[in-house]
């Protein structure tokens, strides 16, 4: 506290000292004191400890001594705490932040205080009612108390409409909840919930402050006309009512018993001492003065309101804060009364006159000093004001010692634990432990750091899981910076921690589609590929074997034309889950498009291993998949096995033969598990590959034109082998052949896609490419065949498996299901 100047305050206290003295001689008279003024306050619910501060103004005297005799009024289910005071059954009233609402009706309320820096209220769900978030209560029984604007402007924010809930009338009874009569009730979270933590009930809060809906609770207000007719009364009420408060805050236990034998409360006092307990942090009287309103936030409480449609948009605020006069301390009246003593006394007139103008001295002086504290407050206001209402928890921590020195109140909104929780917990219970390890390999570094002269690199960005109050973990990012002292000497740190846990998601999501198919949910052919590459590695250094299965389901088209994409889907999602039950967890099973399948199994000794494997898949894969509406699918599966080293010794020569495998497995009859054969000699061709160009009629896809070159494609790529197996000794014939062939295959491509054009087939772009891509390679392919750079085998090889009855089964029987229509 700032004191007078010493000669100044020497003067002020001898004159006090004379006029007591003056008075006891002069006096001879007493005056009586003058009778209290009768006023009411009206409460907005039954007496409880949500009132506290009114409760200790009364009891210990703040009234009385302020010249009040106050009465403190309870309220009943459906009484109207505006209605009350503007009939003038009561003077002073509790009220929520639609106090701007009776504003814009027109009933001249006045904000005095705001006590609850943050509203209490939250709604309360059953965790058994399959609500996980607020978006979940659409469709759900809810029982919503009346003037609830913030529940009704979180709802909104969070896309939820009103008329997507089924709101039942409220009936203050939270057996109800318990019960199962509702799925989700609105209450003070303060208050409220000691009823289902002494239950042991299992329930979820939801809280408008995560959505960054913040309104004050439980204003003190009044009206114009009694501030107009009484300001002094407003003053002394508003002064001794806030001294209530921060008596009660500090003597819980006193004031719960006054409740108790005062007021007719009936419940026990631990749930009062649990709601005081509660209050704390959403009063915020640790970092603000209680009662203490900020404009700017009640312009952001109007703007939710408008937002609402409640009010107008950039209501005015004029009038409806209330702005006490600050005091000045008059000393006029004392020096006048000191002057007639000294004059009674005899001494000389001078010496009133030094007093007059000590009088002016020490007003112009006192003036000075409280715009400096005003501007000082204001500046600490504001301050606080950013730090309490910030989404992101602000703190501080004593290097020495370890411990919090502050950590804003936001910390509620982020983990559920309070402000002196938190202080009281170590690093173990405040983050995971590989948290914990991040979070101090950080800190050594930075102190290392700055120890080592290096004072530019004092921040830190850490990722930090941190645990919730109700179980689940937080994903953070933490901000950390040093901060020494004048002598250069670290003290603290300074911290930001930000909630990440939708960014976190976000990543997730994006990963998901980047690695896994989005229908089953399996790992996507660039996942399996990385997974494939480790396992390589992993069997070059044991020496061990891997085996890729190429998994394509019979009579799936079938199923997909008569039953339509949404059973081909459901089906496709059933064998996934089988073919998983048949693998280890260190098995990799992949959907790489279509109803084609990869399973890729590591660190396997035989390859009768993955044979087995292989078997017990085709076995699952056969019996019957019933659908959900009692329907019954039959399909097959053929599956082409190669395995290394044995087949291949790089990925892309396991993939070929594995899938060169898997048409040898179709061609032998279907429903087979086919293991790659290498051909001893690769520069000669044998009776296979003509095989595996046989016509079938199965390969049709119902449109003439279509079918018809597909035919001849088939018919030049077997006189092509033919020439391949005779070129050493007819060179030309062969080349006529391949140039045939490549003619052909371009002109068919050319009417494929002007017939797709015209039935307007939405991956035909993409189709194009894919015959350039392929025509073009074909021409690379032979050059390299012609200068003996590859084999012939593998020239054929890509002809057979890539340019033409790969390239129809892969890609082209995507657009059959047209023809079909």
């Amino acid at each position: 506290m700032r004191t007078l100047p010493s000669t100044d305050a020497g003067i002020i206290k001898w004159g006090r000292y004379l006029l007591y003295a003056f008075l006891c001689l002069t006096l001879s008279l007493s005056t009586e004191a003058a009778p209290l003024e009768k006023i009411t306050l009206q409460l907005r619910w039954f007496h409880q400890f949500q009132f506290a501060g009114y409760y200790a103004a009364k009891m210990k005297g703040y009234y009385r001594d302020a010249g009040l005799d106050v009465t403190i009024m309870d309220s009943k289910p459906g009484m109207e705490v505006v209605s009350e005071v503007m009939s003038g059954r009561a003077q002073y009233g509790v009220g929520n932040s639609s106090l701007l609402l009776a504003r814009q009706q027109g009933k001249p309320v006045v904000a005095l205080a705001a006590i609850f820096q943050h509203s209490p209220l939250v709604f309360i769900a059953r965790a058994d009612a399959g609500i996980s978030s607020v978006h979940d209560l659409a469709g759900k029984r809810i029982m919503l108390e009346p003037h609830a604007d913030e529940l009704m402007a979180y709802l909104k924010k969070e896309g939820v409409a009103t008329g997507q809930l089924k709101l039942l009338p409220y009936s203050f009874d939270f057996g109800d909840l318990i019960d199962g009569k509702v799925d989700a009730i609105s209450a003070f979270s303060s208050d409220e919930l000691y009823y289902l933590d002494k239950s042991a009930f299992r329930y979820l809060m939801f809280t408008p402050r995560s959505a960054g809906i913040d309104f004050y609770g439980d204003n003190l207000f009044t009206t114009e006309q009694e501030i107009q007719a009484h300001p002094d009364r407003v003053k002394a009420f508003r002064a001794a009512s806030i001294k209530g408060w921060v008596y009660a805050m500090q003597h819980p236990d006193e004031i719960a018993d006054v409740i108790i034998s005062h007021y007719g409360y009936r419940d026990d006092k631990a749930h009062l001492l649990y709601e005081a307990k509660n209050m704390a942090p959403l009063l915020g009287h640790d970092n603000i003065e209680l009662g203490y309103m900020y404009a700017g936030r009640w312009q952001h409480i109007a703007d939710t309101y408008a937002e609402l449609g409640l009010l107008p948009p950039h209501f005015s605020l004029q009038g409806f804060l209330y702005k006490p006069e600050p005091e000045q301390k008059d000393l006029r009246h004392l020096y006048i009364v000191i002057a007639v003593v000294l004059s009674v006394c005899g001494l000389c007139l001078v010496v009133v006159f030094v007093f007059i103008h000590l009088n002016r001295k020490l007003i112009n002086e006192s003036k000075a000093r409280q715009s400096a504290i005003a501007d000082m407050e204001e500046s600490e206001r504001n301050l606080r004001f950013i730090t309490e209402n910030s989404a992101d928890v602000i703190w501080t921590m004593d290097i020495a010692t370890g411990k919090f020195t502050y950590i804003s109140p936001s910390v509620y909104n982020l983990r559920g634990f309070t402000v002196e929780e938190v202080k009281q917990q170590s690093p173990e219970e405040f983050m995971t432990p590989e948290s914990s390890e991040r979070a101090y390999t950080s800190l050594v570094n930075a102190i290392e750091s700055w120890h080592s002269g290096d004072h530019s690199d004092t921040r830190r960005v850490t990722e930090i899981d941190q645990p919730h109050k109700d179980g689940h973990i937080i994903s953070t990012e933490v901000v950390t910076t040093l901060h020494a002292n004048a002598a250069g000497r670290l003290t603290s740190i300074i911290g930001i921690s930000r909630d990440i846990t939708d960014r976190k998601k976000a990543e997730e999501v994006i990963r998901n589609l980047a690695f896994y198919d989005s229908l089953t949910k399996l790992p996507n052919r660039r996942l399996l590929l990385d997974r494939l590459e480790q396992a390589i590695t992993q069997a070059k250094r044991n020496e061990s074997r891997l085996a890729l299965m190429f998994i394509d389901l019979d009579k799936f088209k079938p199923v997909n034309d008569s039953y339509g994409h949404e059973t081909g889907d459901w089906l496709l999602k059933a064998v996934a889950q089988r073919m998983e039950t048949c693998l280890r967890e260190s098995d990799t099973a992949a959907r790489i498009g279509g109803d084609e399948f990869i399973v890729l199994l590591p660190e396997i000794r035989r390859i009768s291993d993955a044979v087995a494997v292989a078997e017990k898949i085709r076995d699952v894969l056969n019996q019957p998949f019933e659908m959900p509406e009692g329907k019954l699918l039959e399909i097959s599966a053929c599956i082409g096995i190669a395995v290394y080293p044995d087949h291949g010794l790089t990925e892309k020569q396991l993939m070929k033969n594995g899938d060169t495998a898997m048409y040898q497995a179709k061609e032998s009859g279907r429903n087979r598990v086919w293991v790659y054969k290498r051909n001893q000699d690769s520069s000669i061709l044998t009776e296979d590959a003509l095989i595996r160009l046989h016509w079938k009629k199965s390969y049709e896809s119902g449109e003439y034109t279509i079918d018809l070159e597909h035919k001849e494609l088939f018919q030049l790529a077997s006189e092509l082998i033919n020439a391949a197996i005779n070129r050493e000794e007819h060179p030309a014939a062969f080349e006529d052949a391949f140039q045939e062939l490549l003619a052909h295959t371009a002109k068919h491509f050319a009417v494929e896609e002007r017939i797709l054009a015209g039935l307007k087939y939405d991956e035909l772009d993409a189709h194009t490419r894919l015959h350039q891509e392929l025509v073009h390679r074909a021409q690379i392919l032979h050059l390299a065949a012609i200068h003996r750079q590859m084999s012939m085998a593998e020239l054929i090889d890509f002809i057979i498996d890539d340019l033409v009855k790969g390239h129809m089964f892969k890609q082209d029987r995507k657009f059959y299901h047209l023809f079909k229509k």
